[in-house]
């Protein structure tokens, strides 16, 4: 699969679930209003995730997203 349809499907698949009792946003980075574009940065390389909480692991993230 290309990956930027990847990313496309994986904001759409993970937007709006929880994760440790949180609810997740997730969005595209692109160059204009439209999501359509293609992202700024390679989607294959590139994630942020923000607001967790500190005793959040790098295995806990993993976990989450390996299951989806």
């Amino acid at each position: 699969m290309d990956p930027y349809q990847a990313t496309r499907e994986a904001v759409i698949k993970c937007d709006g679930t929880l994760f440790a009792e949180h609810t997740i946003r997730v969005d595209l980075v692109s160059k204009g209003q439209d999501n359509a574009t293609l992202p700024l940065t390679d989607p294959k390389l590139s994630i942020f995730v923000g607001n967790l909480d500190f005793a959040t692991t790098d295995d806990d993230l993993r976990s989450f997203f390996e299951s989806l």
